[in-house]
């Protein structure tokens, strides 16, 4: 995720891409909607807080608690699990639909790539005509300009010419300035085609480590949700057992109360990280329609979810208060998690 973030940033460290050129616009475009689909799982980004705080949380119950202290509340703990599982549930289709959008971005940026790697070898012609009009240019012009100037100084001033004088000055001065015209034009679009070259590779790459650092965030996300599916289910299919449950609950205690140390640790290093994250966001310039794209966009996701669970609105109305949803601003949006 962090890698995500700071290439994201990346993207508007400098100018936009090649404005004045066919294909640097389309990759323009591109990047606005990387930016726009971005700013969404930016706003979404305290749905993942919250899961990692809620396994904080659970760990922090087999810390410093005998078996006995811990079973007496099992059942409080057994709610409470179910509810961060139904919230991960959410989280991870959120995550998912961002991740299909990115992807879809990714799939459009290899047209114009694509585009570009199969035209003509334009920098090549390029560089043909700009040797070609120096090497006219150095062997013709120029010789003919120095004779020019000799003719002018040595003869016709000699016969005391003025007229001619002047007609054979302009005439150099013509020879300069078109060489130097011929010469800036094709020079102009040899480096433009060499700069949109080095444009549209580092739009393409930029745009193809965003995605895969988003994918391989995805994939440590859905270990995340797996585990309160599983031990979801688990502590659920414990619970319907009554005494006969005591055994297996004594094992899944001692089990977690020896990992409780190192998943803490582990939840403080990933929330340690999102600061940074956030701050790299906030590199990105934003515009007032940002706001209504993402309320849009997040409505739209929360609508399709509970087409699929009606059941659980109340669900999809807690994670996206935490969201802060209703107060959208970089600063504000963030989720408490006391160690």
């Amino acid at each position: 995720m962090r890698i995500f973030s700071s290439r994201m940033r990346d993207l508007y460290a400098g100018d936009t891409f090649g404005s004045h050129l066919s294909t640097g616009k389309m990759f323009t475009q591109l990047r606005n909607e990387t930016r726009r689909n971005a700013l969404v799982y930016f706003t979404i980004i305290p749905s993942f807080e919250l899961i990692i705080k809620s396994i904080y949380t659970f760990f922090s119950n087999f810390e410093d608690k005998s078996y006995d202290d811990w079973s007496v509340r099992f059942d409080i703990f057994a709610t409470e699990l179910k509810a961060s599982k139904e919230r991960s549930y959410f989280v991870k289709y959120m995550h998912e639909e961002i991740a299909k959008s990115f992807k879809t971005i990714k799939d459009h940026c290899q047209i114009p790539y694509t585009q570009w790697i199969r035209r003509p070898d334009k920098s090549h012609r390029m560089k043909e005509r700009w040797e070609m009009t120096q090497s006219v240019f150095r062997k013709v012009f120029w010789p003919l300009v120095g004779f020019s100037n000799f003719l002018v100084i040595n003869y016709f001033n000699v016969c005391n010419s003025i007229c001619v004088e002047v007609i054979f000055t302009t005439f150099v001065t013509f020879l300069e300035w078109l060489a130097w015209t011929q010469c800036q034009r094709f020079f102009n679009d040899y480096v433009d085609t060499e700069y949109e070259e080095d444009e549209v590779e580092h739009m393409r790459e930029t745009i193809e480590i965003v995605s895969s650092a988003l994918g391989k965030f995805m994939d440590g996300f859905y270990t995340v949700v797996n585990f309160f599916t599983t031990i979801g289910g688990e502590i659920i299919r414990l619970m319907k057992l009554g005494r006969a449950k005591d055994q297996e609950l004594r094992t899944h205690f001692e089990v977690f109360k020896e990992k409780a140390k190192d998943i803490k640790r582990s939840c403080r290093n990933i929330i340690g990280i999102v600061p940074n994250i956030k701050s790299d966001f906030v590199a990105i310039p934003t515009e007032d329609k940002e706001r209504l794209y993402v309320h849009k966009r997040v409505q739209e996701i929360k609508n399709s979810f509970l087409h699929m669970n009606p059941e659980m609105s109340n669900v999809t109305a807690f994670v996206l208060d935490k969201c802060s949803l209703t107060n959208f601003s970089f600063e504000h949006s963030h989720v408490n998690v006391e160690y």
